[in-house]
């Protein structure tokens, strides 16, 4: 018999999680035009079915033969949607919580990002063709013509809006481009900028007692690095002054707070007594927003403009460009297990995020769970 031929492909493949219940990556192959990174996400052909799916890592080979992979049938984005840390983490929570990765990232992404709906939103503009001997021919003795190429040549590329502005109409656009003297394209919108950071305030209107002081001195001291701290205080005692106090100075810093809240406690006066008590944006995720909202809260978070995020279990996925502090509030309470699908627990996934991300994390209860008191105590 002759001897076994090797069938791997060698070259770079695309391994891909796609949102369905099988615990795997599916290996395809990159356009040749434009390469796909780990972290962004892609169309890809699976079955009968067009779904998009989270590039996971980017490989050298496959073990299936060339003519079974397909390549990916479009990349949806130019940079990865979650930073390293929160994209490890997924990975950790898939391999930990035994489910499909597919279906894990699916769950961290606002469901129009799922449905490759894109990240920022494009503008279309004009910029003019390099200059011909044959341009006078075209435009002949069409004076507005020339004066709207003259316009768009003198600035790079110009908007619909801008054209309008500038008092020329869409139909000498049109004639530009039948002419092939104009060309469309699209730019996709910047990132909000990050948020100011917040001054140091050292005149209150709460003096703390004795103890809510001891512990915003011992946690304050430890907010360089990855540590974790059990709050166990009586309901009214005080725990929501001292997690803004601890908040106040990381976002000094400018960098971000995620809280998390129990569902029934995730109410317009929580939201509106962090909006009175610092300066910067505050952006909320529950499960009362439609997609548009959430994913702009989302994006909000992502590039840095909210200094603060809160919300409720799911929010634990959200990204942040400048993380420095996260808070879990009534850290016993059983809402923070999603219960069906992906089953996970948002509080331990953040102290895992926390170490992560080497930042501090606050978990704050009346009663706090035994596994935590036990936690606390063997520290």
């Amino acid at each position: 018999m002759p001897a076994e031929t090797i069938s791997n492909y060698q070259g770079t493949v695309l391994q891909v999680a796609v949102p369905s219940p099988l615990r795997r990556v599916f290996d395809y192959l990159p356009l040749t035009n434009k390469q796909a990174l780990a972290g962004t996400r892609v169309k890809v052909s699976f079955g009968r079915q067009q779904l998009i799916g989270i590039v996971v890592s980017v490989a050298s080979g496959s073990s299936l033969e060339k003519k079974k992979l397909k390549p990916i049938l479009a990349a949806l984005d130019s940079e990865p949607l979650l930073d390293d840390s929160l994209f490890q983490l997924l990975i950790w929570a898939s391999n930990y919580y035994q489910h499909p990765v597919g279906e894990v990232f699916a769950t961290a992404l606002p469901s129009k990002l799922r449905n490759g709906v894109a990240l920022r939103d494009s503008t279309r503009v004009w910029t003019g063709t390099e200059p011909s001997p044959q341009q006078g021919a075209l435009l002949g003795r069409a004076a507005k013509q020339k004066a709207l190429l003259d316009f768009i040549r003198a600035e790079k590329e110009v908007t619909d809006h801008e054209v309008r502005q500038a008092g020329f109409s869409s139909q000498l656009l049109k004639q530009l481009e039948l002419k092939q003297l104009v060309t469309q394209k699209s730019r996709a919108g910047a990132a909000e900028t990050a948020f100011e950071p917040a001054s140091k305030v050292t005149n209150f209107e709460i003096e703390l007692n004795a103890e809510q002081l001891s512990s915003v001195t011992e946690i304050s001291e430890a907010l360089d690095s990855y540590s974790c701290f059990l709050l166990d205080g009586i309901t009214g005692s005080g725990k929501t002054e001292v997690y803004m106090r601890v908040m106040q100075e990381q976002l000094a810093k400018g960098l971000q707070c995620l809280v998390l809240v129990p569902e029934i406690g995730l109410t317009p006066q929580t939201i509106s007594r962090f909006q009175k008590r610092f300066s910067c944006k505050v952006a909320s995720l529950h499960s009362g927003l439609n997609e548009t909202e959430r994913l702009t809260a989302w994006k909000q978070a992502r590039d840095g403009s909210a200094g603060i995020v809160i919300g409720t279990r799911s929010a634990v996925f959200t990204p942040l460009a400048n993380p420095g502090l996260i808070v879990i509030d009534e850290e016993h309470d059983s809402s923070f297990k999603q219960q069906d699908g992906f089953r996970y627990s948002a509080r331990d996934l953040a102290v895992i995020r926390a170490r992560e991300e080497n930042i501090c994390i606050i978990l704050g209860s009346a009663t706090p769970s035994l596994e935590s008191l036990h936690n606390a105590r063997n520290k």
